[in-house]
């Protein structure tokens, strides 16, 4: 039996929702280009991390930022400092400049040792990003060393999800979102068939419009 509840779990996520350190997927200073969420647990520790891979346009920076969760986690749930912060393309500012500057045909985009180009020409920066992340945003989300700086080594995997239904902070916090609902149940009891979702995942950037509008 989880010597933790539901109830400390959602108390958490709405805490790091209210200092603004819960993903916010309409975020208006970055646009979503992958996700991907994992649960981990054993009857004593419970943690929950939401990577969101995401461009910002004023920061020319593409970055999977790393939100941690839990009551065996080091530093305060949410990014915490640069560790939370990861930087995914060598090469933003100069296809941003170039997008900007008459147009780029056939970018280049380079991770680390590899170049991965996208097919097509593109004179705004956040349609490179969008086309690049809609076929490669694998590529910007954590190895396993990455993702674990933060919590215990041996802790068991619950889940990994790719897509889920995220709740819009404006008007919904997690503790009221069907989907972290389920979730706080599945760590609780360890059965991950208790995240049964039956809201259609939004996860995709297209469901958020108003993300790097700010």
């Amino acid at each position: 039996m989880a010597s933790y509840t539901e109830d400390e779990i959602l108390a958490q996520l709405d805490a790091a929702s209210e200092d603004f350190d819960f993903p916010d997927l309409n975020n208006g200073s970055a646009v979503s280009l992958a996700v991907r969420m994992h649960a981990f647990r054993d009857d004593q520790r419970w943690a929950l991390i939401v990577e969101t891979a995401v461009y910002n346009y004023r920061a020319a920076s593409v970055m999977d930022v790393i939100h941690v969760f839990g009551n065996c986690i080091t530093g305060p749930p949410g990014p915490g400092d640069d560790d939370g912060y990861l930087d995914r393309v060598a090469n933003t500012e100069e296809l941003q400049d170039a997008a900007e500057d008459g147009g780029v045909t056939d970018p280049v985009v380079v991770l680390g040792d590899h170049r991965i180009g996208v097919s097509g020409t593109f004179t705004d920066p956040e349609v490179l990003f969008h086309a690049f992340g809609d076929v490669h945003g694998h590529l910007l989300l954590a190895s396993e060393g990455e993702l674990r700086q933060r919590i215990p080594a041996d802790l068991p995997r619950l889940f990994t999800v790719d897509e889920w239904h995220h709740p819009d902070l404006v008007d919904e916090g997690p503790s009221a979102s069907p989907t972290f609902q389920m979730i706080a149940a599945a760590l609780v009891s360890g059965d991950p068939a208790r995240y049964a979702p039956a809201e259609a995942p939004n996860t995709h950037w297209k469901n958020w419009p108003f993300a790097g509008r700010m």
